[in-house]
């Protein structure tokens, strides 16, 4: 024996019988309390009933609750297990030094515990700092595994989960342990190295374990895949190796037959086996693989599964582990790459703006890619051809051979609507419906310059709407093409940039924000809009607004306020252009010249 430890009470076995002489007390209490080894080589330990690792007892260091002190002058067995750096009974952090003589508490001359065994200072009287209560609950527990109470034992593996029944108390008590390095990586599987100094770091990882415990497993499969989820390094577990270390048990480990179980149950729930080095999973892709299939590099690749845009699996190697792709999603979403027609693509297909084919999208006439790699990839929603195909047939099939009355294509007779963007998902639902009769001429090109309408149905195109602002998820809603502001401005790309600078320096960005444009609109109408509203030529609109001194805001643009009140307005009351009242039908004129 040495002087500075008390190794009769947990080596010197020989000896307990004339210590028990001694102190007059049953040999077989000094035994309960030796902590003698239930193995061949020692290194598991007897404890109240359980078990405890012997790296996991504290001998060469007396560590103490000032406040428990203070209610009872003795030593609690439970402040020589390492990794408890609390008192369960008083809440306080162990601490092990005299703040008198600043000397670390050993077993010198501990004839009073409440006394420091150098200078006699009343250890009763040091501050200690307390466990935030938040956390008592879960230290309560921990503690709870390896009580001297079986009652308080059995109370604490009856707080968690029921996968973890099964389990002993002192498995809990070990599992909690070997979990606090995936919890926070400070504190390694050398858990003779973990520092009072960090006590309070290390009660907070000790209780988010035992919460760990409480949901087990869909708990510890959660973190570990999120730490291998947001890992940098290709061969990481996103957690300094401490995942790795905890799911492959090494032979040599001391832990349970049940424990060493629980650990490949969770891994055949949560880890594919890999085979050996870099073979080939089943039904499991690697990064460069997905990056292959869809033509992308590794690099975007990456950020899209950090984003959660892919289903993943996790599959461990022979000495990594690493986060898979599952390759039936990436196969279709390869397929539907190469299907894929993006907005601008059936934009000019149809004839119509990027939002006019949002608007479809939304009303279920364009089925979308509902894949959210599509969105996050491509930064908008996307359709296919096929849908775009089976679109132009539905207008093929509902189109009928001609009109009866006067016609106009579709592209001409929108732009009697202004100052907002046209309802072109209404417009061609409509058509579809067969609520607005249309044929198609023998032009080619886009489709909003083959359908043709009745002049007469113009009016039920200005009444058509589609409110934006239940669609905030598409791109267009929010920002448009320089192309489509001419469309709601009704004027060409060249008149739009003139137009643009007057009122907004961003008029040389790609895209502009919509409230500008629609801000925009609101004030100026052009000459075109005039003449289908009025149902004039060109020409005759141009002198009808120059003659009611319409402000001009741009070569063919005039402003709207003004038109409203001055020239529809005017003929709301029934004059025509000529100052001639006309007789009208449902909001509908009967010859050319009433405004629409």
């Amino acid at each position: 024996m040495y002087g500075h430890r008390p190794t009769v009470a947990t080596q010197g076995w020989e000896q307990l019988p004339g210590l028990a002489e001694a102190l007059q007390v049953d040999v077989s209490e000094l035994i309960l309390r030796a902590h003698p080894p239930t193995d061949a080589k020692g290194d598991i330990l007897e404890w109240f009933g359980s078990t405890i690792e012997r790296r996991d007892l504290r001998t060469k260091v007396r560590r103490f609750s000032p406040s428990s002190l203070a209610s009872s002058a003795h030593h609690r067995a439970i402040w020589q297990l390492q990794p408890l750096c609390f008192c369960p009974e008083s809440w306080d952090y162990l601490v092990d030094t005299c703040e008198i003589c600043h000397k670390i508490q050993r077993w010198y001359h501990a004839s009073g515990l409440e006394r420091c065994d150098h200078c006699a200072g009343d250890l009763r009287q040091i501050r200690a700092e307390q466990v935030a209560p938040e956390i008592r609950p879960q230290l309560e527990i921990l503690a709870g595994f390896v009580s001297h109470s079986a009652e308080v034992r059995e109370r604490s593996k009856l707080a968690c989960g029921e996968e973890l029944q099964h389990l002993s108390p002192a498995d809990l008590f070990e599992l909690s342990l070997r979990l606090v390095s995936i919890i926070d990586q400070k504190f390694t599987a050398r858990r003779d190295k973990w520092s009072s100094k960090d006590a309070p770091r290390l009660a907070r990882a000790l209780a988010k374990t035992v919460e760990l415990l409480l949901d087990w497993p869909s708990s510890v499969e959660n973190i570990i895949k999120e730490r291998l989820h947001n890992r940098k390094a290709r061969h990481s577990d996103g957690n300094g190796g401490a995942t790795m270390q905890f799911l492959a048990l090494r032979k040599s480990e001391h832990v349970s037959v049940a424990f060493a179980q629980l650990v490949e149950t969770l891994c055949s729930n949560l880890l594919i086996e890999a085979g050996v080095g870099d073979a080939p999973v089943e039904g499991v892709l690697r990064i460069r693989d997905v990056a292959n299939r869809l033509g992308l590099a590794t690099g975007p690749v990456a950020d899209l599964r950090r984003a959660g845009i892919f289903q993943t699996r996790v599959a461990l190697g022979t000495a990594f582990i690493f986060e898979g792709f599952v390759e039936a999603e990436i196969e279709a979403i390869a397929t539907d790459i190469k299907r894929r027609c993006d907005l601008r693509s059936a934009a000019r297909r149809l004839g119509i703006s990027c939002h006019g084919v949002e608007q479809l999208m939304a009303l279920g006439v364009l089925p979308l890619l509902d894949h959210q790699f599509f969105k996050a990839r491509y930064g908008a929603p996307q359709t296919t051809t096929e849908a775009l195909e089976a679109l132009e047939r539905r207008l093929l099939e509902q189109a009928h051979p001609q009109l009866n009355g006067k016609s106009i294509a579709l592209h001409r007779a929108v732009q009697a609507i202004g100052g907002r963007q046209k309802p072109w998902g209404p417009i061609l639902q409509a058509l579809l419906n067969g609520e607005i009769p249309f044929a198609i001429n023998n032009l080619t090109g886009a489709w909003s310059r083959r359908i043709i309408v009745d002049k007469n149905h113009v009016a039920v195109l200005r009444d058509l709407e589609f409110d934006p602002t239940a669609y905030r998820d598409f791109p267009y809603a929010q920002v448009m093409t320089r192309v489509d502001a001419g469309e709601v401005f009704n004027l060409p790309p060249g008149e739009t940039i003139h137009l643009l600078r007057q009122f907004d320096s961003t008029a040389h960005c790609k895209d502009l924000p919509v409230s500008c444009v629609l801000e925009i609109a609101k004030q100026q109408i052009a000459s075109v809009e005039i003449s289908m509203r009025l149902r004039t030529s060109l020409a005759r609109a141009h002198r009808h607004a120059a003659a009611h001194n319409l402000p001009r805001l741009h070569d063919v643009s005039w402003c709207r306020p003004t038109a409203d009140r001055v020239v529809f307005g005017h003929l709301a009351n029934g004059a025509d252009l000529h100052g001639e009242q006309v007789r009208t039908c449902s909001g509908v004129s009967r010859r050319e010249g009433k405004m629409i």
